[in-house]
């Protein structure tokens, strides 16, 4: 939820630039199950 959140509010930003979003949020997740997530919700298509 917090990752679709931060794409649509940062729609120009890549996976890294949306990653350190959600940890700036204090969100303690690790890079590569992150991105496995956003490559599943086809987030750089947006």
């Amino acid at each position: 939820m917090a990752l679709t959140v931060a794409a649509e509010r940062y729609q120009r930003y890549g996976f890294k630039k949306l990653f350190q979003v959600l940890c700036r949020q204090g969100n303690a997740w690790n890079h590569k199950r992150v991105h496995r997530i956003y490559c599943l919700l086809k987030l750089k298509e947006v």
